[in-house]
C-alpha cells in the first residue's frame, strides 16, 4: 500500500548488521523493491536514530516518473523539508536523486536548478548532503555542477565481471578534479537491465 513498516525494516538492518539505509520513496513498486511513503519515512527516520541507522534518502527523477509523493516534481520544496527533517533527526544524512543528467532528467537539473536545489538545504541545514546518482561524471559535469553539490553516487553498470573497476574509480577521481567525493557502488541485485544478480566475484573482487 506504499507504506512500509519501520520497526521491521530496523530489525531486518539490525539482524544483518547493518547501519546505514537508502530509503526510496516512491508511489509505485517495481522489481520486487519496496517503496516509503512521506508519512512512514519520517516513522522511520525517528525510529532509526536511537537504533543507530544512519540514513538517506532516494528521490525518484523524471527519467522515472518524477513520482517521489507528495512534493514529486518539486525538488526544491523536497529539499527544503528534507533539510528541516534533518535538524531534528541527524541521522538523516543526506538525499539521492537517480538519473541525475541521463535521459530526460537532464532537462530538469540543469546547472541552475542544480543551484536552486542545493540552496535550499544549505540554508536550513548545510551539513545535509545532496549526493546525485550520476553514471558519467566527467570533467564538464564537474565544472558545471561542482559547486552545488556534495558528492556523486556512481554505480559499476559491468554485473558481470570486477575488471576495470578499480581504474573507473581512480580515474572519475581524476576527471573530477577533487571537486567532490565519488561514492563507488556495485549493485547486490538484479537491475532493468541485468536479470540476474551479479556474480559473486564482481562484489569481492572489485576494491
Amino acid at each position: 500500500n506504499g507504506a512500509i513498516d519501520p520497526a521491521a525494516t530496523i530489525q531486518v538492518l539490525k539482524q544483518n548488521g547493518l547501519d546505514c539505509y537508502g530509503a526510496l520513496i516512491w508511489s509505485k513498486l517495481e522489481w520486487g523493491t519496496k517503496a516509503f511513503d512521506w508519512a512512514s519515512f519520517r516513522e522511520f527516520v525517528a525510529a532509526a536514530q536511537p537504533a543507530g541507522i544512519n540514513v538517506w534518502v532516494i528521490l525518484i527523477p523524471p527519467s522515472e516518473g518524477g513520482n517521489s509523493p507528495p512534493f514529486n516534481g518539486n525538488y526544491v520544496r523536497w529539499m527544503q523539508e528534507l533539510a528541516k527533517l534533518s535538524l531534528r533527526y541527524p541521522n538523516l544524512r543526506g538525499v539521492n536523486i537517480d538519473d541525475y543528467v541521463s535521459g530526460i532528467s537532464k532537462k530538469t537539473f540543469t546547472p541552475a536548478y542544480t543551484c536552486k536545489i542545493y540552496q535550499a538545504k544549505q540554508a536550513i541545514n548545510p551539513k545535509l548532503q545532496f549526493a546525485p546518482t550520476v553514471y558519467d561524471p566527467n570533467r564538464s559535469f564537474a565544472e558545471k555542477y561542482g559547486s552545488c553539490i556534495d558528492g556523486a553516487w556512481l554505480w559499476f553498470t559491468n554485473l558481470d565481471t570486477p575488471a576495470g573497476l578499480q581504474s573507473w574509480l581512480q580515474n572519475t577521481r581524476l576527471a573530477v578534479g577533487g571537486r567532490f567525493p565519488i561514492y563507488g557502488g556495485i549493485y547486490g541485485n538484479h537491475t532493468s537491465w541485468h536479470s540476474a544478480p551479479p556474480k559473486p566475484a564482481v562484489l569481492q573482487g572489485g576494491v
